[in-house]
Order: C-alpha cells, then structure tokens, then sequence
C-alpha cells in the first residue's frame, strides 16, 4: 500500500510538472514582441479588430485589414526604427472588403515602427493604434524541422527541471539523475539548436554576452549554468536546495517573454547587434 502511495505521488509530480510546462509555455506563447499586435477600437461607430504583425520573413509584409464600409480608407505610415528619419506614407488598396498596403522587405533583424491611419470624408483621421507605433522585426527563414527540434528540446528542458525540482523537494533518490537529463536537454535545445535557429533568422549565431546583451541567449545561459553547476555539485551527494534554486531560477527566466533585447540590425554600421531597449 506504502508503495503504491509513493506511486501516486510521483504520478502527480508528473502531471504537476506537465500542466506547468504548459501554463509556461502558453505564457511565452501569448506574450514577448515577435507575435502580431492585437488591437480593438471604435471609428464611426463600428468596432474593428485587428492583428497586426511584429514580425515577418525577408520579404515585403502585408499589413490586411477588414473593412467592409467602402467609405473608410487607411493610410500606412512607417520608417526605419531607431533612426528618427521622416515618416514614409502609402495608401491601402481595396479589394473587395479588405484592405491591404506592404512593409518594405528589411535585412534580416531589421526593424520598421509603422502604424495605421483611418479615414472617412467629415471625420477627423484617427490612428487606430493610438499613440504608439507598432515595431516589426524582420526575419531570415527558418527551416521548419530545425524550429520544431528546437521548440521540442526548449519544452523537454522545462518539463524535466520541473521533475527535477519537484525531485529535489522531496529529496528523491532519482533527482541526480534528473538533474544530469535537464542538462543535457538545455544544452542541446539552448546552446546548440538555438543558435542554429538565430543564424538563420538573425545571421549571428549568439548575441548574449560577451558578445552582446540579447536576454534570451542570456537567460538560457544562465539557467543552464544553474543547473550544470547542481548536477556537478551532486555527483557524489544530492545538493537538492541548489536543484530547488535552479527550478526557481529556470521559472523566472521563463517568466521573461521571448525575445526581449533581441537582436537588432544597426543601419548605420551594417552590423546586427543588440536591442538597447527591454522591447523588440
């Protein structure tokens, strides 16, 4: 009966460990700069809603919007980020009841702030994203089985230091072996695969330090540091607080959106470098 107890304690351990690995991912998902912009406002009594994107291939990017009053027009108005240059202005083209206007193609971790403006005759021009501008961040092309190994790899890296760091609260016997497989699933997703993935998209294959500031590259660092120092330090005796501080330190890591103080193409030097800003 003991036995089965203890079963049913790790089978919940497991669960737990999923349904965080999920909530975190969803996180990510639904969170960070690369994901499209989602907007809702009112212009002439109709409310619009709309998704505007933040990131995009090396190839002019469509901005689409529904609109079926064929009385409303729009305007597109962008430049290159960062460089204070003058407001480039187009129209968009109907078809049918869609709007549609291009981004210029940028090099890749090229950046664009644009925003949208909305017309009708005797109505003031309204932009829909108030204020703000929204920034795009242009990409090279990924091939999708090395995005999908990754992506693999990043979420078996959570899911096993959650184990581990349930391990280690219990003090399980397993949690140096736990502690071994995170490890190896963080360097192999982190520092392997997701450099690959950042050459192809951005041309560099790592922008943290020291050679730059990129938090993504930065906080995978660190956290595989937490937990590869844990598993060293407990080959011949289990350090089960550094594996709890190496759980907690991986949470909060995750807990920072994807992508924040990315890779940025600087246009005055020619050179991709880092983003100064906590933003895309």
């Amino acid at each position: 009966m003991e036995s089965g107890n203890k079963k049913g304690k790790i089978i919940l351990l497991w669960v737990a460990a999923f349904i965080l690995t999920a909530a975190t991912g969803y996180y990510q998902r639904i969170t960070g700069p690369t994901y499209s912009k989602k907007i809702t406002f009112t212009f002439d009594g109709t409310e619009y809603t709309y998704k505007l994107p933040r990131s995009h291939e090396e190839t002019n990017c469509p901005v689409t919007l529904a609109v079926k009053d064929t009385s409303v027009n729009a305007r597109l108005i962008y430049r290159r980020y960062n460089l204070n240059e003058k407001l480039t202005e187009i129209p968009f083209e109907r078809k049918n009841d869609t709007l549609i206007a291009e981004l210029p193609a940028q090099p890749a971790s090229g950046k664009l702030e644009y925003a949208v403006i909305f017309e009708k005759e005797g109505k003031e021009p309204f932009q829909i994203t108030g204020h703000e501008m929204v920034v795009i961040r242009f990409k090279g092309a990924v091939p999708g089985w090395l995005v999908i190994i990754h992506v693999i790899f990043m979420f078996a890296g959570m899911f096993l230091s959650n184990i581990t760091g349930f391990y280690a609260f219990l003090k399980h016997p397993s949690f140096t072996r736990f502690a071994l497989y995170t490890t190896v699933t963080l360097f192999i997703g982190g520092l392997i695969l997701g450099p690959l993935v950042q050459k192809y998209a951005f041309g560099e294959y790592w922008t943290g330090v020291p050679f730059g500031w990129d938090l993504t590259d930065n906080k995978l660092a660190l956290a595989f540091i937490f937990w590869l120092g844990t598993w060293l330090l407990s080959i011949k005796v289990p350090k089960y607080k550094l594996g709890i501080a190496a759980f907690i330190v991986l949470i909060i890591m995750y807990s920072i959106p994807h992508s924040y103080m990315g890779s940025e193409y600087d246009y005055k030097s020619g050179k991709v470098g880092t983003s100064k800003e906590f933003k895309l």
